[in-house]
This record gives structure tokens, sequence and C-alpha cells, in this order.
């Protein structure tokens, strides 16, 4: 187990729950759109993550101003507006069964809590 730096969508945005499952998923920030993209996002209207960005611009009130950075959710891409990420400093670990990243509640598993529930329950019914 590390530590290491990642970022995470914070709020409760209705986008990343019907999307994602979770109003706050990890997302790998990868730069800033200008960086990344080379050019900034409206450059790129074309792009799906772009389009979606513009709709959440509107839909969720976002700012105007300020930087937008592009990342990845779950290898998707994704645009975000800085005030809707938050830096996350905790222990992240790979689940052994999805192989999906999950932030660590105590240092003695290594199964995310949807994965560990399914397990839990499997053992039960064996009893």
């Amino acid at each position: 187990m590390q530590k290491i730096v990642k970022f995470r969508i914070k709020g409760n945005s209705k986008y990343f729950f019907e999307r994602y499952g979770t109003s706050n998923p990890i997302i790998h920030i990868e730069g800033i759109d200008k960086e990344v993209l080379k050019g900034k996002w409206q450059d790129f209207p074309e792009r799906s993550s772009s389009k979606r960005f513009a709709k959440r611009l509107k839909d969720e009130n976002l700012p105007k101003e300020g930087k937008v950075f592009y990342g990845k959710i779950n290898k998707f891409p994704e645009l975000l507006h800085e005030s809707e990420i938050e830096e996350i400093k905790q222990s992240l670990e790979w689940c052994s069964i999805c192989k999906k990243e999950f932030i660590t509640h105590d240092s003695y598993t290594n199964l995310c809590d949807k994965c560990a529930e399914n397990f839990s329950k499997q053992l039960s019914k064996r009893q």
C-alpha cells in the first residue's frame, strides 16, 4: 500500500453519479486543458469530453472563469473545472476481485466495499 496524491470529484454532482455510480469518483488528472489538448477545450467542440463539459457548465452552473483540467475517470476522458475537484491524500489499493482502485478504510483488506459485501454474502450463504 502506498501513499499517493490523487484527486476526486467533490460535491454531489448528478452527472458523475449517473455516469460513474458515485458523486465523488477518483480522477487521474493529466493536466490543464491547454497543455494536454494543445489548446483550450472550446477549440475541440467535436470531442465527447468537450460536449459533456459544455453541458455541465450550463446544467450545473459551473464558473466560466478559472482553470479547466483534463483527466480520466475509469479510463474515460473528462474535463473539470478547478472548483469541482479536491486532492485526496489517503492510501489507495487495487481491489483483488474487480481490479478497480479504491480508498482503503483499513490495512487489512484488499477488497473494495462492493466486492467485500458480495464476498461476505457468499460466505454467509455457505454457512
